[in-house]
């Protein structure tokens, strides 16, 4: 692990791609006195890192986010009517469970259609529920009478989809001194979750925009009315 002198030091002195292309400049400098030249390399300094720059942001932006990823594999893999326990940041599926008001950026803009192998299409929709989140977010600390693990026990939910936007929250140092009864709890979730739901995908955001998208199938002897993967 580096000292914090070599955190300071290295990037300047060590390690520093613009000092040395100035260097270069330099050194050219002192075999030339074509000022054009001069000028046309200067330039070059200034533009070239910024062009890399700017092409890796563009590429950055222009490739599928990660919410937009698991959405695609939701609706490929997992059947329409099923249900699903979500976050706050959870893939923009179709949401027929009007009993849940979803709130803020997971709003969908309308139903996801796709097109069978035998050219049909069907209209892909899903029952989402809320995991308490924002019981989570506001309020003094406390426990959350009716816990994440009692609705998908109670609730017959198959999946779980977890954002690392929302459960990182969780785990920061001046949350968890605050709120350590309400965070506590949800970490628990989170632990219940890896130890009793098998993980079947992620989608990680590694040079894509978006949060780390963890989606769980609930064990059939959790569910109070297992159902299978293509159930209808």
């Amino acid at each position: 692990m580096q000292t914090p002198k070599e955190v300071l030091i290295d990037p300047i002195f060590n390690n520093n791609p613009i000092a040395l292309q100035v260097l270069g400049v330099c050194s050219a400098l002192a075999v030339t006195v074509n000022m054009s030249t001069t000028l046309v390399m200067c330039a070059a300094v200034i533009a070239v890192p910024a062009g890399i720059d700017a092409s890796r942001f563009d590429r950055f932006l222009t490739r599928k986010d990660t919410r937009t990823l698991a959405k695609e594999w939701v609706e490929n893999n997992i059947a329409s009517g099923t249900r699903i326990a979500v976050e706050f940041y959870p893939p923009q599926v179709y949401n027929s469970n009007e009993a849940f008001s979803i709130i803020g950026p997971k709003t969908p803009q309308g139903k996801s259609v796709n097109s069978g192998a035998d050219g049909r299409t069907e209209v892909k929709e899903y029952e989402l529920f809320d995991t308490q989140y924002l019981e989570f977010f506001w309020g003094p600390d406390r426990l959350i009478t009716e816990d994440p693990v009692q609705i998908i026990k109670t609730k017959d939910i198959e999946y779980v989809i977890i954002d690392s936007w929302t459960s990182a929250r969780f785990y920061q140092e001046d949350v968890m001194d605050e709120y350590p009864l309400l965070s506590g709890q949800r970490r628990d979730f989170y632990d219940w979750v890896k130890q009793n739901c098998q993980l079947l995908t992620d989608f990680a955001s590694n040079e894509r925009p978006g949060p780390v998208l963890s989606i769980y199938k609930v064990k059939d002897d959790l569910l109070v009315k297992p159902r299978g993967l293509n159930a209808k």
